[in-house]
């Protein structure tokens, strides 16, 4: 005996409407990931530069601070007239 299933071609649509929402959600949560990563980099970035700052007041060496902030020593150089003002 040979059964055959037929599907409505609306449910076909839906099953379409429901790949994209879902293609979205996915997209959109992926989305906010990035941008979480994003924002945790930039804010340890800003607060490294806010202790080379400090360090650079109290006259500690590039080298020093490189170490201790893994800032790169050009941008602590750029930060060093910052400190004559």
């Amino acid at each position: 005996m040979l059964c055959l299933l037929f599907v409505p071609r609306n449910s076909r649509t839906e099953d379409i409407k429901e790949g994209i929402e879902q293609g979205r959600q996915e997209g959109r949560q992926e989305g906010i990931e990035i941008g979480e990563t994003k924002g945790m980099a930039k804010g340890r970035e800003e607060g490294a530069i806010q202790i080379a700052i400090a360090m650079l007041k109290d006259n500690v060496e590039f080298e020093t601070i490189a170490q201790y902030t893994r800032l790169p020593i050009e941008t602590i150089k750029k930060l060093a007239p910052q400190m004559t003002r």
